[in-house]
């Protein structure tokens, strides 16, 4: 055998042994694609249908969005009409303001006028005022001239009542008096006979005491007083009935008691009441 046949075989071994394992390599690729291609056969039907229904979903949304844009521009169109009106009625309300603002300045000339006018009649407010207060001053004193004569002619009035009233004891006491006198003369004068039980019995001191019962009988006013025989009080002795220092009657004892009196009035000059003063005095 040749070198060249020797160098040949060992050629085509070395190449069979190549082409031994590219065949096997290609053999192993060729599983691989295989499996490769279904998989993406597979992923390919997947994402067809994904793809259909994203498809789906975005007509969906497209319609959806469609809706919500006319939705939008009606909407839109609305506040549009609205704006223009609110800018219609901002342009009334503009020249009502106008008009207002024109009445405001109309109004604070006249009320300039006005304060101005205020000022004058307030300078003649207060000259009238102090005109007032100085006739009023001369008035409060008038009134407490007044005032001063009227208390007094009170208490002249009151020292005139009380006078009055003095003198019109002094005549009570001068008529029983006098009326003593002629009772004792009568009796004089038929010789004293009798004198104890007629004549009125006079206290040797003033004898004081007020009304505590009334009681009218028969036309007559029964009386009871708060003095009795322990305050000298004794039977036909004559009292004196006042009230407020008016004379008011005679009361003539009836019957006496240790604390208290009864009697009849006499010459009354009203009603008789509780309270009522009577007193006697001494000769």
């Amino acid at each position: 055998m040749s070198v060249l046949t020797k160098v040949f075989v060992v050629l085509v071994t070395v190449l069979s042994i190549a082409f031994v394992a590219m065949t096997v390599v290609f053999v192993a690729n060729t599983e691989n694609f295989r499996e490769q291609a279904v998989s993406l056969k597979e992923e390919l039907s997947g994402a067809q249908k994904t793809n259909h229904i994203l498809q789906g979903d975005l007509a969906a949304a497209s319609a959806e969005k469609a809706k919500t844009l006319a939705d939008l521009n009606a909407e839109l169109e609305g506040l549009t009409s609205a704006l223009n009106k609110q800018v219609g009625d901002t342009a009334g309300l503009q020249q009502a303001l106008d008009a207002k603002n024109r009445e405001f300045a109309a109004l604070s000339a006249d009320l300039t006028g006005v304060k101005v006018a205020m000022q004058q009649n307030v300078q003649i407010l207060d000259a009238t005022l102090a005109e007032l207060k100085q006739k009023r001053d001369d008035l409060v004193k008038a009134q407490t001239d007044a005032i001063q004569v009227r208390n007094r002619n009170d208490e002249l009035d009151s020292t005139v009542k009380a006078l009055e009233n003095q003198v019109r004891y002094m005549k009570e006491q001068l008529a029983m008096s006098q009326e003593e006198i002629a009772r004792l003369e009568g009796l004089v004068a038929q010789g004293g006979a009798g004198a104890q039980e007629t004549t009125s019995p006079l206290p040797d001191v003033r004898i004081e005491g007020k009304i505590t019962r009334v009681q009218d009988v028969s036309g007559k006013t029964f009386v009871q007083i708060s003095v009795g025989r322990a305050d000298r009080v004794l039977p036909r002795m004559k009292f004196l009935i006042s009230r407020d220092g008016k004379f008011m009657g005679n009361l003539i004892i009836q019957s006496v008691d240790e604390r208290a009196s009864a009697g009849v009035v006499e010459l009354p000059q009203g009603a008789i009441q509780e309270g009522d003063l009577v007193m006697t005095a001494p000769l």
